[in-house]
């Protein structure tokens, strides 16, 4: 399931059951790819099967956080996270549950978070073996921190994996695993009353001391009775509380007082009658979510960050962050059988320059292009654009239908324009890449758009995290020495072509530039690494070792204002110094549109 530079396929590519039609009796047409979202409501939810095609469903299940100590700096434990692809042949209707966060609860100590999931519909919230048995894919929830834990970033510990994450120092409580609790240790004053101490199936422990309750326990440790996930306080000794998960973290005990509760695991063992399959689960680190929770597209806001002591997680001061969960799949299409065989691959055109970057006919910020660095570009659309005017070579500068359009892209070239659409090698001049992978149902657009998304609704990481996208990628960010989108297989003209008299070797849908600081593009055909030989020059009207590209700027400072939609430092066009500055297509080759 994994995409390079990913840690799972955002977007399936399996187009589900007669994807083209004909053959004989035909298919029901192209599945519809749909995203379904859901989020805490405090009571279980459900996905009926059936409005899918019958392919496999991806699941992406972010846990909830762990709370904080409302009068201490302390944090609580971030939320695991967990995704894969379930098999849904045997139908029906799978429950799906998001937990709560933690808070601050007895005494002002964190109290843990609850777990997200996907379960069959035998979950029903009355028998804990039954509803461990349900389970298909879950997230973890982050443990509750105590006083031991003031400055330090890890707390509670964070849910998620195989086996969550101990809270802080010596008596925090263990983590859940895969086949038990996490273990309560008790090593100095005090006890843990109720022998509710160490975590258990979907339930976090009860931290050391009295005073338990619901104050600040998120949904749903104690449906089935108890004081699970409560912090305490009291009988000697004062304490955060574990986290749920598939297997519940344990409660903090004493010595040092004020112990940290344990994360949940996480799960991706499936259920017999829906298989899991190219999976992965995920531990938090502190009060931090794992970096493939915080780089997803369906990552938003702080959802899964540990409480942290008068900060707001988006659920106000000392609050763990929330859970959610994503459900991707293909709704039947709307097309008929018929006879005739499934259309294959065309090239169509996504857009066309003329001449260097900058010139009268090649400024991004206009209506053809897309308004890019400005905000207007977040809405444009082929109509909007004039682009469902453009389809073939000779319709004008600008963005052509393709852009919008073209889904399951496996090959670009730039080309001259005075041959066949349909045979790059046809023109005078052509470049053919090869990509890593397909752009599955997403058009060039849409994933740029996403990722412009992603760059606006994150805090900021330009400049200081680009090597966590080192992998090749098309339907990710890519960058570093590893970082491209394709690579050339076909050239004849053009060689030399690059700004620095390379041959432009490397296409990058959207690339990060990581020598010196950070600059980016995208779209864009250049020539060697991403980690060297561009230094601060990866932006402008001369891109250094760059031929070609619809977009760049600057990407040192602010990935926020620096993004597509919000600044610009390249039009489109071929850079100012390279060898060749006339009449260039962006081509596609990909699904019959």
């Amino acid at each position: 399931m994994g995409r390079p530079g990913m840690s799972a396929r955002w977007v399936p590519t399996s187009s589900g059951v007669g994807a083209a039609g004909g053959g004989a009796g035909g298919g029901g047409g192209p599945g519809i790819y749909t995203e379904e979202v859901f989020t805490y409501t405090g009571g279980a939810q459900t996905f009926n099967t059936s409005k899918t095609d019958g392919t496999p469903i991806t699941a992406y299940v972010f846990g909830p956080g762990g709370g904080a100590e409302g009068d201490t700096n302390t944090r609580g434990g971030a939320g695991g996270y967990s995704e894969g692809e379930i098999d849904i042949s045997s139908g029906g209707t799978l429950k799906i549950i998001v937990g709560g966060h933690g808070g601050p609860g007895q005494q002002n100590n964190g109290s843990g978070a609850g777990y997200a999931g996907v379960f069959t519909s035998s979950w029903n919230g009355n028998s804990v073996g039954t509803d461990h048995g349900a389970s298909i894919i879950l997230a973890g929830g982050g443990g509750g921190s105590a006083n031991s834990s003031s400055g330090y970033s890890h707390g509670g510990g964070a849910g998620g994996g195989s086996s969550g994450q101990q809270g802080q120092h010596s008596t925090g409580g263990y983590g859940g695993s895969q086949s038990s609790g996490g273990s309560y240790r008790q090593t100095g004053g005090g006890y843990c009353s109720g022998g509710q101490c160490s975590g258990t199936q979907l339930r976090g422990g009860v931290a050391c001391g009295g005073g338990q309750g619901s104050s600040g326990v998120g949904w749903p440790n104690q449906i089935y009775g108890g004081n699970y996930g409560s912090a305490a306080g009291g009988n000697g000794c004062n304490a955060g509380a574990g986290g749920a998960g598939y297997y519940g973290g344990a409660g903090g005990a004493s010595s040092p007082n004020g112990g940290n509760g344990g994360g949940g695991s996480g799960y991706i063992g499936g259920h017999p009658s829906y298989p899991v399959s190219a999976a992965a689960t995920y531990t938090g680190s502190g009060d931090t979510p794992h970096s493939s929770a915080r780089n997803s597209p369906f990552y938003s806001g702080q959802i899964s960050y540990g409480g942290r002591h008068s900060h707001n997680r988006g659920n106000g001061s000392h609050q763990g962050g929330s859970a959610k969960v994503v459900i991707t799949y293909y709704a039947p299409g709307a097309g008929g059988g018929g006879g005739g065989n499934p259309a294959g691959p065309e090239w169509d055109i996504i857009m066309h320059t003329n001449g260097r970057k900058g010139g009268e006919s090649n400024q991004g910020n206009t209506q053809r292009f897309g308004y890019t660095g400005q905000s207007s570009w977040r809405s444009i659309s082929s109509g909007s654009t004039g682009a469902d005017g453009r389809t073939s070579f000779g319709a004008g500068v600008g963005l052509y239908n393709g852009y919008f359009q073209k889904k399951g892209i496996t090959k670009v070239a730039l080309v001259t324009g005075d041959g066949d659409l349909q045979n790059p090698s046809s023109n005078s001049k052509y470049l053919v890449y090869n990509l890593v992978e397909d752009s599955g149902s997403e058009s060039f657009h849409d994933i740029i758009n996403r990722l412009d998304q992603y760059n606006r609704n994150q805090s900021n990481w330009a400049g200081q995290n680009a090597n966590q996208f080192n992998s090749p990628s098309v339907t990710n960010f890519t960058s570093n020495s590893n970082g491209y989108s394709g690579q050339l297989a076909e050239n004849s003209g053009w060689s030399g072509a690059a700004s620095n008299g390379s041959t432009p070797d490397k296409f990058a849908v959207w690339g990060i530039n990581t020598d010196s600081d950070d600059d980016t593009q995208v779209l864009c055909s250049y020539y060697g690494s991403l980690s060297s030989g561009k230094g601060d020059s990866w932006r402008g009207g001369n891109p250094s070792q760059t031929f070609w590209s619809y977009w760049g700027n600057d990407w040192h400072s602010n990935s926020n204002s620096q993004t597509i939609s919000n600044g610009k430092q390249s039009d489109p066009g071929i850079a100012n110094g390279s060898n060749y500055s006339n009449s260039l297509y962006l081509i596609a080759l990909g699904d019959a549109m």
